[in-house]
């Protein structure tokens, strides 16, 4: 496999953050009718200065714009029916509400803003369709 993912251009003033890493995700059926899935970190932004202050929501550093990789299965078995997908998973960034507790002021600001149980960041990530592999078999 070759992937290839690009950071999301900015839209309106909005920007996205920067890439963190190209996973591809492996399913399949074995002989027996077991199912299985493992996960493969196929591209790491090595160079990332990226950090974010869960409290203030400012962004220091720099991140990847763009992340590429060649991966062969480990374990390919061409008799074993199989998926695969690709997922992209950007830094970590400030979910809304967190965003909104931190312009409130005074009575605007909600009681929920102090509730350890409601996350307050989130990882972004995209992922592409599947490519099914029927095995030789089939």
């Amino acid at each position: 496999f070759v992937v290839t993912a690009f950071r999301q251009p900015d839209v309106n003033g909005l920007t996205s953050a920067p890439l963190e890493r190209i996973q591809i995700v492996k399913g399949w059926v074995d002989a027996s009718g077991q199912t299985g899935v493992q996960v493969f970190d196929v591209a790491e932004d090595q160079s990332s200065t990226y950090v974010i202050d869960p409290n203030t929501c400012l962004v220091t550093g720099t991140g990847a714009d763009s992340l590429c990789a060649e991966w062969e299965d480990p374990n390919f078995d061409p008799d074993a029916r199989a998926y695969y997908y690709v997922r992209v998973l950007e830094h970590p960034t400030c979910r809304w509400n967190k965003l909104a507790c931190l312009r409130a002021q005074g009575d605007e600001r909600s009681a929920d803003c102090d509730r350890e149980d409601i996350p307050t960041m989130i990882r972004e990530r995209a992922w592409t369709s599947p490519i099914w592999y029927s095995g030789e078999e089939s």
